[in-house]
């Protein structure tokens, strides 16, 4: 599996809407968006970070040097998204992420489906979870 190419060659709002998966149709300017740029941004080095955390290799302390960026750039977005009482999401902003969630999350079960290999029946067990984690996402989509 490829790794997920979380910068493309967009930019501004278009860049963290790609980097996030979400439709381009979602930028919108002004604060609201902003926020929500930082917020998608912060989401994505918190994936980077996760998957630099999984491997092995020590690349002669590079990883950890990069995990360790990668954890100050986060800290600034925390702090840019306090100063701006931003923590939150506009309603439409979150619905949005959690059906971008959710279609990942099925596509997710797609592939694993796919494979050949039981894995000692952990590979079906993740599959279980992620259906239940689509249900939650659906359920917590219809409350609102």
């Amino acid at each position: 599996m490829k790794r997920p190419d979380f910068l493309g060659a967009a930019s501004g709002a278009a860049l963290i809407a790609a980097a996030s998966g979400l439709p381009l149709a979602m930028a919108q300017p002004g604060q609201a968006m902003s926020n929500e740029n930082l917020r998608v941004a912060r989401a994505t080095i918190i994936g980077l970070i996760a998957q630099l955390q999984t491997e092995k290799a020590d690349y002669g302390g590079e990883r950890g040097v990069a995990i360790q960026k990668l954890q100050a750039a986060q800290a600034e977005i925390d702090a840019a998204l306090e100063s701006r009482h931003a923590m939150t999401p506009t309603q439409g902003m979150s619905d949005a992420v959690l059906s971008h969630v959710e279609d990942r999350t099925q596509a997710l079960i797609t592939q694993l489906q796919g494979d050949n290999q039981d894995y000692a029946g952990h590979r079906v067990a993740a599959i279980g979870d992620l259906k239940a984690a689509v249900n939650a996402l659906n359920k917590a989509l219809s409350v609102h």
